[in-house]
């Protein structure tokens, strides 16, 4: 997740590795973009 360094600006991102089923959110440092997600039995859901 290096490159999240890079970004720069009001974003929020949700990133699904599905090999190593692992679920990543990301959002600007100072939170602007709100991120939300919810884990259910088989599926996560996000909105930003």
């Amino acid at each position: 997740m290096q490159a999240a360094t890079e970004l720069h600006g009001e974003f929020a991102v949700i990133l699904s590795d599905e090999r190593q089923q692992q679920v990543i959110g990301i959002r600007d440092r100072f939170g602007i973009k709100p991120l939300y997600h919810a884990v259910e039995p088989d599926k996560v859901t996000g909105t930003f």
